[in-house]
Parts: structure tokens; sequence; C-alpha cells
């Protein structure tokens, strides 16, 4: 339960960085085209075929012969009205005019699709087109992104990405977030013929539905930007818990016996029911043993003697329900740093000699026990200490009970296990007792290789001053992983992420994609080749086809086309790097300028922060909707910045955030937007305002607490002002272990007498991801001290920036304290 809440709050905490990117347009309005593309392959991989929207309803079919590297536009939506004609088959031209259930049969050179009810073939030889039979046409319905599960949520979250989605019924239409929890938060409206783009995270999941209660459908946001037309509502598909018939863990590999629990204790029971005996006596109800694992060969049982704690509850008070005239009290268990957590000790049973053994592992006290075998007689138990400074490894050999650390990791400052990095730190071989484990102990987060029978074997695997960001696969016959990184080309932004291939020994690193921009990357069924596809903020995607054995090029396949909007006046953002406050670390944002910027006139800055350390928050993908529009409008510059103390760089940047959430990286930022200035003579940095939410609008506050010469005035939403008030194992893994004054020199409510600027308060009364009361107990402390400020609370609403209410309240405060 505490882990499924756990990825319920990071999920949030992620996607509040930019909640307030996402707006509405008319279909009519400029639009960039070849954002996406999503091959279909032959067998053999001879052959990859796909759709461009070319913009308004032209679109292309485009074949491609890997053994060549040819491309071709096989059919397009012109010829194929023409074509139409000539065989006499009426079409509509009111209707989306695409192409569906595209197949290429390689033998036949033949191109087989639907279109309107109807099923063609084309022949490519004698560019012939033939009418087959009806058809029930995927035009019909909402295309293939729809997610089979009508009740799918977020997953952990990916990266940065955007997703579109075009109306193209007759009613008005909302899309919403779907949090891992299942929770449905609006975040816009679409009139019948709109697109809305909005930004989110690889992974996460949206679903569309009408003011009447109508469905249209779950979709789950791609690594690249993707396009979603809504065309028709959907029937959701009632929930059925589908159980795949296996085996329980509790059941003996040989099938032979079972594990039960019985009042706190473990019996061990035939499975005919004939045999039984007990495994354990000492067990109690409220201080039970607990069953983890049966090893391979069925002989021998590892479980663990649970010491629990149960967590104190915080509570919320529902002031507005629906229904009646009473308030609602909401309650929910809740870790705060330093409290006490279950522990679990290490036993073992060995089932044909009927002996018990307490093992000499270190109790786990935080987290849950893992168990991971290697062979008959030896299982791997890791240990994150509490306090994260600390990781081990340990082995543990059932038949003499000798145990050995395999690793033992400690640092002076924090092991980054939690709340990212979104890379496994062990990943366990199956052909071999061998693992690659993923550390920062030079300083750089890399790849090493670690022999399980020999403890204190590392052979690094990758090395240098960069980032392994992801392991996109590893080939253990072959003995190579491909891996993504960052930082290794020292002309491009250091958070640009690409592709690489090395072997198990370090040797053959060899570079996979070629660009300056982030990459993304999708293998062909069987990973002979992959498309690249990488953007900028300040560039639209390029597509192009790779090997997977070298990178080597195959073919270029598309510019994506963005000259709707050029034509029409769009900026993309300014990307700016400067020296941070050690003077040689470069420190990286984005400027976004209101389209009428002159240079000879006086701009107030926004700065829009979140310096959560679990990433990094600059947007580094390329993007349609306009950045920022209601505050450039406004008459603001905004910028966004990444600061010293946010993840994916070296491991010193990241350490500052170190006992020290109150830096938020506040120095960088400053110079940041000093040297900004000095570049752009239109920013005006005596009327700098700051605004967050969640950490964000913990960064806000203390921007100006501690940074009162420099920020006047913030906006915080659901802010985290003391880290003692909020879940242990975020601010654990930042704050340390256990609770000492480092958390108090943190806090905004310890030090809010020092307000200095002009402050905007704001928080959901139904916040379960950071209590409320820790807004409240800021604004008790601002009104002790006799500070002005605004507060303005929320009702029924959880973590939240506000919605459309709270940021045209945040743009109104602005707008009277900056003066633009």
């Amino acid at each position: 339960m505490y882990y499924r809440l756990l990825s319920f709050l990071v999920c949030w905490c992620f996607f509040f960085i930019l909640s307030n990117y996402g707006y509405a347009f008319k279909d009519s309005s400029p639009e960039c085209y070849k954002t996406q593309i999503q091959p279909t392959w032959s067998n053999d991989e001879t052959v990859l075929w796909y759709q461009n929207h070319l913009g308004g309803d032209s679109w292309e079919v485009v074949l491609v012969r890997t053994e060549t590297g040819k491309r071709k536009s096989l059919l397009n939506t012109s010829r194929l009205k023409s074509y139409l004609q000539d065989l006499q088959i009426p079409f509509d031209s009111t209707l989306p005019i695409r192409f569906h259930d595209l197949s290429f049969d390689v033998n036949r050179n033949v191109l087989s699709f639907a279109f309107q009810r109807q099923n063609y073939v084309f022949d490519i030889k004698d560019t012939a087109l033939n009418l087959i039979e009806s058809s029930d046409p995927e035009n019909a319905s909402n295309g293939s992104q729809r997610l089979e599960d009508d009740f799918a949520r977020s997953f952990k979250s990916g990266d940065h990405t955007e997703v579109t989605f075009v109306n193209r019924t007759d009613l008005t239409l909302t899309y919403s977030w779907i949090n891992s929890s299942g929770q449905s938060v609006a975040y816009g409206t679409l009139k019948p013929g709109q697109r809305g783009s909005h930004h989110s995270y690889a992974g996460h999941v949206w679903e569309v539905t009408d003011s009447q209660g109508g469905f249209y459908g779950r979709y789950r946001a791609r690594a690249t930007a993707s396009t979603i037309e809504i065309h028709e509502q959907l029937e959701r598909k009632e929930r059925r818990i589908t159980r795949t018939p296996r085996k329980s863990k509790e059941n003996s590999p040989d099938g032979l016996w079972q594990v039960k629990r019985v009042s706190g204790n473990l019996i061990l029971q035939s499975s005919d029911g004939q045999k039984s005996r007990t495994l354990t006596s000492d067990g109690q109800p409220e201080n039970p043993y607990q069953f983890l694992s049966w090893s391979p060969d069925s002989q021998s049982i590892v479980a663990a003697k649970v010491f629990p704690e149960e967590y104190e509850k915080v509570y919320t008070l529902e002031s507005s329900a629906p229904q009646g005239y009473r308030g609602l009290l909401h309650e929910q268990r809740y870790a705060l740093p330093g409290d006490k957590m279950t522990r679990y000790e290490w036993h073992l049973f060995n089932v044909e000699t009927e002996k018990h053994h307490a093992l000499e592992l270190p109790a786990i006290d935080f987290r849950l026990p893992e168990v991971h075998w290697i062979n008959n007689q030896t299982f791997m138990a890791k240990k994150h200490d509490r306090g994260h400074q600390r990781f081990r490894l340990m082995s543990c050999n059932t038949h003499t009970l000798k145990t050995q650390t395999i690793i033992d990791e400690q640092t002076e400052t924090f092991i980054w296990s939690m709340n990212g990095p979104h890379i496994p730190i062990l990943s366990f071989l199956k052909s071999t007792e061998e693992l690659i484990y993923v550390s920062e102990q030079s300083g750089w987060r890399h790849l090493y290789l670690v022999n399980l029978n020999k403890p204190g074997s590392m052979q690094p695997i990758t090395s240098g001053e960069w980032v392994v960001r992801k392991i996109e696969s590893i080939d253990e016959e072959n003995r190579q992983i491909i891996f993504a990184a960052s930082g290794r080309h020292a002309d491009q932004d250091p958070y640009y992420l690409h592709y690489y291939r090395i072997n198990f020994d370090g040797t053959g690193l060899i570079e996979l994609t070629e660009g300056d921009g982030t990459h993304a990357i999708e293998f062909s069924p069987v990973k002979r080749f992959f498309v690249d596809t990488y953007s900028r903020v300040d560039l639209p995607p390029i597509h192009n086809l790779r090997s997977a054995a070298d990178g080597k090029l195959v073919c270029h396949l598309e510019n994506a086309d963005n000259h709707e909007l050029v034509k029409a006046g769009w900026k993309t953002p300014t990307v700016f790097h400067t020296a941070g406050r050690d003077g040689q670390t470069q420190i990286w944002g984005v400027i976004c300028f209101p389209d009428n910027y002159d240079e000879s006139k006086s701009y107030p800055i926004l700065e829009d922060i979140y310096a959560g350390p679990h990433n990094y928050h600059v947007p580094k993908t390329f993007r349609q909707s306009r950045w920022y529009e209601q505050e450039t409008e406004a008459g603001f510059i905004v910028v966004k910045i990444d600061g010293m103390g946010t993840a994916h760089r070296s491991k010193a940047f990241h350490d500052v955030c170190w006992q020290n959430l109150k830096d938020a990286g506040l120095p960088d930022r400053k110079l940041w937007i000093q040297a900004a200035a000095n570049k752009y003579a239109g920013m005006d940095t005596s009327r700098v305002g700051i605004y967050g939410t969640s950490a964000g609008g913990q960064n806000a506050v203390s921007a100006l607490l501690f940074h009162g010469d420099f920020y006047i005035a913030a906006v915080a939403s659901c802010g985290c002002h003391d880290n003692r008030m909020d879940k242990a194992s975020w601010n654990e893994q930042w704050m340390g272990y256990p609770v000492g004054p480092k958390y108090a020199a943190s806090s905004n409510i310890d030090h809010a007498a020092k307000l200095d600027g002009n402050l905007l308060l704001m928080v959901g009364e139904l916040d379960n991801n950071v209590p409320p009361e820790s807004t409240y107990r800021l604004v008790d402390a601002l009104i002790k001290a006799d500070k002005e400020f605004d507060f303005l609370l929320l009702p029924g609403q959880g973590h939240t920036n506000g919605g459309s209410y709270g940021n045209r309240r945040r743009i109104q405060f602005f707008k009277e304290h900056l003066h633009p």
C-alpha cells in the first residue's frame, strides 16, 4: 500500500512541473506535420511502411526497403481520389481522407488498405487500384492508439513529450490526465473542430469524455509527440480482472508442497493435503512470519519475521461536498520523515531436514525484502539503508548458511535509489551469475559488471564525465548493452539523450544515433533496425532509419513540417546557458518572449520553477502548442531553468540539494537570469517573479525568504513548506535520516519572518500528496510574524496549481506587483 501510494505521489510531482502548458486551437490553426512515425514491418524486416499527414486532409503512404535504403511515396490522397473517380467509386469528401488497416505483401508487391468502409489493393508495379470488399473501417473509431484497457492508469513517468487531441465530433470534449491511482484530472476542453496539445510524460494516460458522460477512449503518451483524432463515442469495456493461470508463489516449484500462514505462523503442507508440519510456532498475528520465496530445487524456503509499524494518519476536510451540508473528513495513513517503519528479519527453512535458521543478514527496515536466486542454493538480497547513504547486495548459501556482501556502496551524501532515476540499479543476467550494476561512485552514473561469486568484483563497463540514463536492452549471448546517455557531446545541451552500444568488458563503444537534439528510438521487431527520432525545443522532429548493429544511416525518413507555424508567427523558446555559481558549470534553460517583444522596451520576468532533485525539468523536445501563452500575452518574459541540485548531471551537481532543499539552485538561477538580461536588453531584472507547484511551491517561497533581494513576487501552489511534514520516502532521500537540524534550516515555516516581497499562497483542501497543513502552518507563521501576503484556499481540489482559475489569479497577482 505504501509503495502504491508512493508511485501515485511521485507521478503527481512529475506532472505538475509544467501543468500550465496546454491550450486548445481551432482545427484550422497552424500545425506541425510528420511529428511522429508509426512503422509497420514485414516479417523479414526488408520492408517497412507508414503513413504521413501532409496537412489538411492530405495523407500519404510511404514504403522503405531496408536492403537498398530506398524510400518511396506509394500513394497519397490526391492520387487515391483520382483512382476512385476513374473507377467511379463514390466517396464522402467531408470525411477525413485517411488510409486505414495498412498492410504490404512483400511477395506480391501490393499495398492493402481500408478507406470509407471499403477494402482496396494497390498494385505497385502496375499502379492499379482494385476494390476488394466492404469493411467496417478504423476511421469509424478513434484510431489505433486507443488502449485496450479502458481503465488503464499512468505508470512511472518517462521523458517529456506532448500529446495532441483533435475533436472530430459535434460535441465539446474534455481531455483528462489519469493518475497512477486511476483518478481523472481534467486539463482542457475541445469544441467541435478544435485540437488541444498538452505537455505530458511518456507512459502517462489520458482520457477523453464529453459533458454527458460519453466515453471516447484512453490513450497513453508516447516517447515522441503524438496526435490522436477523436471521431466517435465508444462503449467503455467492462472491467475484467483476468487471472492468468499460474502457480502460486507459495507452491513449491516441484508442485509437492505449499506454504500457508495461520495465526502468524508458517505451515508446510503437501499439495495433496495428506501431510502437514509446522515451520514456526513463535509468530503472532501482530508479529507474523511472511513467506518470501522457494529455492528453484524446492529444498529451501526463505521467509521473514515481520515487526509491523502502522503509520499515523493525516486528514483533509472537504468543506463543499456535493451532497449534504456538513463537511467530510478524509484520512490516510502517511509516513513522515523519521517515523518508524516495518522491519523484516531473515529466516530459512530446509524442507528435508526440517531445520529452521535465523540468517545472518541485516534486517530490512526500509522498503520490502526481495529474493533473487542465482542457483538452487544461493540467493541474493539487497538492502537500502534508511537515509540512502548505503546500499548492499548480499548472497546467502542455503546449504552452508554462509553470507557474503557482494556490493557495499557508501556515500557521505545520498545514493539515488528512489524517486527516479528511471534506470534499474540491478539487472541480473539470466545465463550467468553476473549482474549489471548502476552507480555514481565515480562521480558520474555508469554501468558496472559484477561477478556474484566474487565479493567486491566490480568492473566498469562505461566511464567518463557523462551520464548513463537508460538501459535499452541487454544481449547476454553477445555480451552487449544498448543504453542511452547524455553529456558526451561538448557542443550540445548536456541533457540531450543519445543511444550507444558497448560490450560487457567496456570495449567497442559505438554511438548509434546522430544529430544535435535529444533522441528517442523504436526498434524493429527483431531489432535489426530502429527509427531514430530527435528534436529540440527549437527544432521539429527529424526521423531516420538506422542499423541497430552500428548506427549506420539506412535511410532518411522525414523532417517534420512546421511551415504553417512559422508562417503564422509562432516562436520557439530561446535556449540559453551560462556559468553557474562556481563560474564554470553551465546552467541550461529556456526563455519565452512575448510575440511582440521589442528590445527597446522593458519586460518583467517570471520564472516557472520546479527544483525537485528527482529529475531535470527544462523540456528538451519540440512541441507545436505555444509555450506560456497566457503569461507572454500578458506581457511577461518567462524562463525555466535547471539549477544545481537537479538530476542527470554529475554527482557533485546533484549533491547540492543534499540536506539543503532550500537552495533549489537559486544562486545559479539568479546568475542565469542576469546573464540572459545582459544579452536580451528587454529583460528587466528589477521586476522578477517566481511561481511553482508542489516542490516548486516550496522553491517559490524559498526565493522570497532567502533571495528577496532579487525575487520580488511569488505564487506558491500546494507547496511542501517544511520537509518534516511531507512524505518520508521523498524527503529522506534528499534531506537524510534521522531528522536533524538541516530540516529546520530548509523550512519555509521556520523562516517565515524573513519574508521580503509579495506572496500568494494557494492550496487544495483535499491535497493527498503534500498534506495541506504544510501551507496552513506557513500561513500561521506568517500571521504570527505580522507579514502581508495573500492566501487562496481551493475547496474540493487536491494537489493542484488551481487549474484555469488558479492560472488567472496567478497572472493577475503578477500584473499587480510586476506591472508588465
